[in-house]
């Protein structure tokens, strides 16, 4: 009796299992074989062009003969889970190298396996489900769209009735101009990186091997002055003018070369003037953002539930741990970056005051060539490589994305040259399909703080008090800026995704990318080069218990910053007006922090 028993239960589980995970595929198939002819009455199919209609009837057919090819185009697609509210498991992407396996056995079929991605809205607690089916590649993603959505119909009864269906498929891309255009362009780079390396092979051996003789010298003089005689009387330059010429066409050369790029990439030799500290406090902030991005992508935004099957555990197990605060909260890593760039730029410019004899006389057209054309030529390649080649790089469920984010890039690349792409579009989201290579915000904010940084370094230079005023001035402006815009916005902080209010304007980036936003502390960091400047190295005496308090308190503020969010995350809920003064001074006070440890660092009080 025990032994029957045991069947029933097995038997029932294993009914119940296969309820809660369905072929997305079955009610496709019901609903074509309720309507088997395509131009009928009230068919909810008739959109569906005629080819894929045939097709997907020819698939079914084959499927019910045990058809090899059938069985792996059914077997490719993802199931219909309908025990998410409970695994919060919103995905089954099924297998898409077996839909892309190629076409069938029989030689008198005119399709293969097109692997699609459906991105369903559901009633039930208006979820969104990710599954991929495997279509015969006649269908558009419209057709698919519409069996998609035919299917889920028949299933009105249920709770999870699907009323929205959107699809993505995977297509083979063909080169467009664009990607020619980089083909050539990387091509002539390779080949200057190889001209360049190979001429600084030869420059290197031929100073390993000087002249034998006296003879052999003087014939190699003899004929270096041939050539440079011979090189004026062609340009009519001066003997020094062409040695400068080729000078500079031999340092263009090795600045191409992999040797001579690998050995100033990896030179550690700091200067005199360096602040040392600043290293370590680069590679603690990078890796403190990587660290956040990865954990943030995977488990928290709309792009988790695409990653992340065990999202449940993330969302309502590790979150709430108040270990996992600072992996959320790594975004701070960013205004490290700030406080290094303001004080970078205002230690440097100011030492340039000293040897050029002050602003007036600074070359201040040299200021701004100097930045852009360090960060644009790099800037420039990556964009045209994301915006082009990237796409035919690799494949996969996910890889039709780089599509829409390329069609971005293509209609706004010009921004992120001019360094406004934060900007325009205004407020503008920090997302691919409306900003092209989202994260690059930084660059523009640090480029357009950069510009207007002369505005407070020549005051700071003139009289401390008046840079202190207006830095402080400037601060408090921004802060009443922002303090209003998180105030009619509704902007909720940590954890806390629910707006306090309606906003006013129109959802964007009105706080996060601005300059207004980080501008108090980039003048952090111009502050203290000022005050580093004016020590020039020297190394300042703190009383050690003052010391030590000072530390205590850079620590403190710089914990609160982190963890005063926290109970967010258990689903505590701020007051707005908590809300609005966190969004206001977090960052502030957590680059404040880093300054006291930039500072005591670089004056000696940081210890040994």
């Amino acid at each position: 009796m025990s032994v029957i028993c045991n069947l029933f239960v097995l038997m029932a589980t294993s009914l119940i299992a296969n309820a809660l995970k369905s072929n997305i595929m079955d009610p496709v198939f019901a609903v074509l074989t309720e309507w088997p002819n395509p131009n009928a009455t009230g068919n909810p199919l008739k959109n569906v062009t005629l080819s894929c209609y045939r097709n997907m009837q020819e698939f079914g057919l084959d499927l019910l003969m045990a058809k090899n090819y059938a069985r792996e185009m059914y077997e490719s697609s993802g199931s219909f889970r309908t025990d998410y509210d409970v695994t919060y498991d919103r995905q089954d992407l099924g297998h898409y190298w077996m839909c892309r396996r190629g076409k069938a056995e029989k030689t008198n079929l005119h399709f293969g396996g097109q692997y699609c991605v459906t991105n369903t809205l559901f009633s039930q607690n208006e979820t969104t489900l990710f599954i991929g089916t495997c279509f015969p590649d006649s269908c558009t993603e419209d057709d698919v769209a519409i069996f998609v959505s035919g299917g889920f119909r028949q299933q009105q009864s249920s709770p999870h009735y699907a009323y929205s269906t959107s699809v993505h498929c995977v297509r083979d891309y063909s080169l467009r101009t664009r990607d020619i255009v980089a083909i050539v362009v990387c091509t002539i780079l390779l080949a200057v990186i190889i001209v360049g390396t190979a001429f600084d092979v030869t420059c290197k051996r031929k100073s390993e091997n000087p002249p034998k003789s006296e003879a052999d010298y003087e014939l190699v003089v003899q004929t270096e002055s041939q050539d440079l005689n011979q090189l004026n009387e062609d340009s009519q330059f001066s003997m020094t003018s062409g040695t400068n010429y080729r000078g500079t066409i031999t340092q263009c050369l090795r600045n191409f070369s992999i040797l001579e790029s690998g050995r100033q990439i990896l030179h550690t030799d700091a200067g005199q003037s360096n602040i040392s500290c600043l290293n370590g406090i680069r590679v603690i902030s990078m890796f403190w953002i990587v660290l956040m991005h990865v954990y943030v992508w995977i488990g928290q935004t709309p792009t988790g539930f695409i990653l992340a099957e065990n999202y449940s555990y993330i969302w309502g197990v590790l979150n709430k741990r108040w270990t996992a605060t600072v992996l959320w909260q790594g975004f701070l890593g960013v205004e490290a970056f700030f406080v290094l760039s303001g004080l970078l730029a205002s230690y440097w410019t100011l030492q340039q005051f000293d040897k050029c004899g002050g602003p007036g006389k600074h070359r201040w057209w040299l200021f701004y060539l100097h930045r852009y054309w360090r960060l644009t030529p790099v800037y420039a390649f990556c964009l045209m490589m994301y915006a082009t080649l990237t796409l035919h790089m690799g494949n996969g469920v996910w890889w039709f994305s780089w599509y829409s984010a390329q069609e971005t890039c293509q209609n706004i690349w010009w921004t992120n040259l001019l360094y406004i792409n934060n900007l325009y579009p205004f407020p503008g989201i920090l997302r691919e399909y409306v900003v092209c290579m989202g994260w690059s915000w930084y660059l523009a904010v640090d480029m357009q703080l950069y510009v207007i940084s002369p505005v407070f370094i020549v005051t700071f230079y003139k009289s401390w008090k008046a840079g202190l005023f207006l830095s402080i001035g400037t601060t408090l402006c921004s802060f009443g800026i922002c303090a209003y815009l998180a105030t009619v916005q509704g902007m909720p902080v940590g954890m806390d995704t629910r707006l306090y209010r309606q906003a006013k304007y129109e959802t964007g980036e009105w706080i996060y990318s601005k300059p207004y936003y980080r501008i108090p502390q980039y003048l952090v960091g111009v502050g203290l080069g000022y005050v580093l400047f004016k020590l020039k190295g020297k190394t300042v005496r703190i009383n050690k218990i003052l010391n030590v308090f000072l530390w205590c308190v850079a620590a403190a503020i710089a914990l609160a910053v982190v963890y005063g969010v926290y109970p967010t995350a258990t689903g505590h809920r701020l007051t707005q007006f908590a809300a609005v003064i966190y969004n206001v001074l977090h960052r502030f006070a957590f680059s404040v922090s880093i300054g006291w440890v930039i500072f005591a660092c670089a004056t000696g009080n940081g210890g040994k």
